[in-house]
């Protein structure tokens, strides 16, 4: 189901790449709550599992092969968040590492098989569960369930993309790609339910809400046999995987489309379709490129989700580090950074080459500060739906997707600036700089108490939260919303109060005069 370079248009790999885009900072962020630092290492497993299961083409009907998509797996053993961090971990390599799946299309692929796949998968599963009880035959047939209708609803999106691109009509697409993803989906549901059964027969504590186990889980010594579960898949099946086309490219042909695939790739991949240059034999390559796949789909996921489960206070910008960007004084680092945004928002909309070398530029002062690309990238994620809200009002306009394209690199770039100030620059610094530069008094006093406000309040709100938590037994969603909506109230009430106090204080040393 891995849409090639050309089977869509520019509006719809727009689209869905801001969709994929949102969908994963979401999940990021709600990696940090849903899984625990020591099954980190489990989500690179995942990757790697993920990454060698795909490799292994089954024959379907009619000359048509499938592959497990593995969605809801991961959903099953370790959530819908790390599910889609894990499956866009795995798309994200298999396209700039092997060619599979286009660059243009990319979220695309990662909003049907990491967003839609993991979303209705986990969400089928769930309702299930909840009405016929939590036995283990019960969490099976609600596997297999979820299993099918994930493959199956992925296949529908995929549809709905072509036939948005204008590259199929919709009555074509969608009961050509629904009909042999319905066979697809019923072999994912019967492997996804055999490797959950022979989790829960095995390692029972590794399914979500379960009992707690009698003993501490080794989650160390599963991720070991795991992984050398994962190459010897790939060492002793992948070469002997179904050559047949696979359910996207069977349709494509079947309605004559398969020339609009994109004659020259966007971007060269090393491992272009499994094979390493040099290697005389065919299934040796295979095997090559897959456990090097294997290695990197773990290493990428699990160095991703190690930072965001950390206990770290994500609100901390200042990373301490011996390098030159850090040794470089405050005043030049502020001076630099408020010149390049004027730089980034003054340059043409469709200077696209200069605003790459600004990237680049950026790139290599972040290389320079020796801060950890991973931190650097949460950090961006989190700020980056305000650039995007601001972007998506140009949408209205004549052009709106030119000028929306430019206001997203734009704002992307100076949002880039501004985290690398933080993170290589105190905020006292800062500070200390705009007195220094006579900036009214006024505004650095309430910069200065912002900053010295804003994590005492965080704590305070995540106190509440706890108490609120304690005293309150409800399930029901609205109950939770209500919940918080209290809690935000009262926080309202007494940053309030505690500003008035802060101003009496104040006053009463004489700061007024």
């Amino acid at each position: 189901m891995h849409i090639p370079d050309g089977f869509i248009d520019a509006k719809t790999a727009m689209a869905t790449g801001v969709l994929a885009a949102v969908g994963l900072g979401m999940a990021l962020r709600s990696v940090r709550r849903a899984v625990a630092p020591r099954r980190v290492p489990l989500i690179g497993l995942a990757a790697a599992f993920v990454f060698a299961a795909q490799m292994l083409n089954f024959p379907v009907a009619g000359g048509t092969s499938g592959h497990l998509i593995g969605a809801v797996l991961v959903v099953v053993l370790l959530g819908p968040s790390a599910a889609v961090l894990v499956l866009s971990a795995v798309l994200i390599l298999q396209c700039f590492m092997f060619a599979d799946g286009g660059v243009t299309a990319l979220g695309a692929n990662i909003f049907n098989m990491a967003l839609v796949a993991s979303g209705v998968g986990y969400s089928v599963y769930l309702v299930l569960c909840r009405a016929a009880g939590d036995s283990l035959r019960t969490r099976l047939f609600a596997t297999a369930f979820a299993s099918w209708c994930s493959t199956v609803a992925a296949s529908i999106s995929c549809a709905g993309q072509l036939a948005l691109s204008g590259t199929v009509v919709w009555g074509a697409a969608f009961p050509a790609m629904t009909g042999i993803h319905i066979l697809i989906g019923a072999v994912e549901a019967l492997i996804t339910t055999l490797v959950v059964a022979a989790v829960a027969r095995v390692r029972p504590e590794l399914l979500l809400e379960r009992a707690q186990s009698d003993f501490q889980p080794r989650y160390g010594e599963l991720t070991v046999y795991g992984f050398l579960v994962s190459i010897g898949l790939t060492v002793f099946v992948a070469p002997f995987a179904c050559g047949w086309p696979d359910g996207l490219e069977k349709v494509a042909g079947i309605l004559g489309v398969e020339h609009k695939t994109a004659a020259r790739p966007i971007f060269s991949s090393p491992l272009s379709n499994y094979a390493i240059p040099g290697l005389p034999s065919s299934a040796l390559s295979t095997v090559v490129a897959g456990c090097a796949g294997v290695v990197i789909a773990f290493i990428l996921a699990w160095l991703l989700a190690r930072p965001l489960t950390s206990q770290g206070n994500p609100g901390a910008g200042y990373q301490h580090r011996q390098s030159p960007i850090h040794r470089l004084p405050a005043a030049v680092k502020l001076v630099g950074a408020v010149a390049f945004v004027f730089i980034v928002v003054l340059l043409p909309k469709t200077a696209w080459s200069a605003d790459a070398a600004c990237g680049a530029a950026l790139l290599l002062i972040a290389a320079l500060s020796r801060i950890p690309a991973v931190q650097l990238a949460g950090k961006l994620l989190w700020a980056g739906p305000f650039a995007l809200s601001v972007a998506l009002l140009s949408l209205l306009q004549p052009d709106g997707l030119r000028i929306f394209a430019a206001m997203l690199v734009k704002s992307s770039l100076c949002l880039f600036c501004m985290v690398l100030l933080s993170s290589t620059t105190r905020f006292s610094d800062i500070l200390r700089t705009l007195w220094r530069a006579r900036v009214s008094s006024l505004f650095v006093t309430t910069l200065a108490l912002m900053h010295r406000y804003l994590f005492l309040l965080v704590d305070e709100m995540e106190r509440m939260l706890r108490a609120r938590k304690s005293r309150s037994f409800a399930r029901g969603r609205m109950a939770v919303w209500r919940s918080l909506a209290t809690v935000v109230a009262h926080l309202f009430v007494r940053s309030s109060e505690r500003a008035e106090r802060i101003h009496a204080a104040m006053c009463a040393r004489g700061w007024k005069t």
